[in-house]
């Protein structure tokens, strides 16, 4: 069952009028999904760039600690209350990270319809409006590797916990349990950057959605903009 929780300041604004409205951590004692309007406002102020991405971030992880053991948030990136996330950004390589980070997030995901042909227009709501079927897109692909790393258990069982680089608007993030990690690395810039990284041992690794090697050395990364998801083990 998912409940489409109303987002912080129109829950209060409804409050204040006088009548009842659950949070989500009420709401989770009879839904098993909920959306993740608590933290939208803040979202969309990042889109924008009102604030920093560590603001963002700091309530993701905040989340994680105010919730149940065993939440699920309905993550997403668009729907039909918002623009889509492609006109939002400039470049296909943030459109990219974008996309990675929301599969990794804990939780689930919901995909709007033409979110996979990179679809730029916001259709109506009242009136027939065909999604764009766009040859030229490839971010479903993107969606179809993700998808299948998601059901990795970590996803469901992991300590969760993500960290972010404001300069280059980086969110490193990991799942750990039982010496296992899965760790990624987003950004949200789609530029090059250094990143150090304190849970893997220095050698050479898999990036999982695209199966380019990743080298650590003296437990740092050199990115290339590609969002990375990494499993524990090295391959030398």
């Amino acid at each position: 069952m998912v409940g489409e929780s109303a987002d912080t300041a129109f829950l209060k604004e409804i409050r204040k009028l006088g009548f009842h409205v659950w949070s989500d951590s009420e709401l989770y004692s009879v839904f098993d999904i909920i959306y993740d309007y608590d933290i939208w406002e803040t979202y969309c102020d990042f889109l924008s760039g009102k604030i920093e991405l560590s603001e963002y971030i700091s309530l993701l992880n905040f989340q994680d600690g105010i919730y149940p053991t065993n939440y699920v948030k309905l993550r997403c990136l668009e729907n039909h209350d918002i623009p889509r996330i492609n006109s939002l950004v400039s470049d296909k390589k943030i459109l990219e990270n974008f996309t990675a980070f929301l599969y990794f997030q804990k939780g689930t995901i919901l995909i709007y319809a033409g979110q996979e042909f990179e679809n730029k227009h916001t259709p109506s709501l009242f009136q027939i409006d065909k999604i764009y079927r766009n040859k030229d897109a490839t971010i479903g692909d993107l969606m179809k590797r993700l998808y299948k790393i998601k059901k990795d258990s970590l996803f469901a069982i992991g300590d969760y916990k993500l960290k972010a680089i404001n300069r280059s608007n980086t969110v490193i993030g990991y799942y750990e349990k039982n010496s296992e990690v899965l760790l990624g690395i987003f950004n949200l810039k789609g530029i090059s950057e250094k990143v150090y990284v304190d849970l893997l041992k220095d050698g050479l690794y898999k990036n999982i959605i695209n199966n380019k090697e990743i080298l650590v050395q003296d437990g740092i990364i050199n990115t290339s903009g590609d969002p990375i998801i990494i499993k524990d083990k090295p391959i030398l």
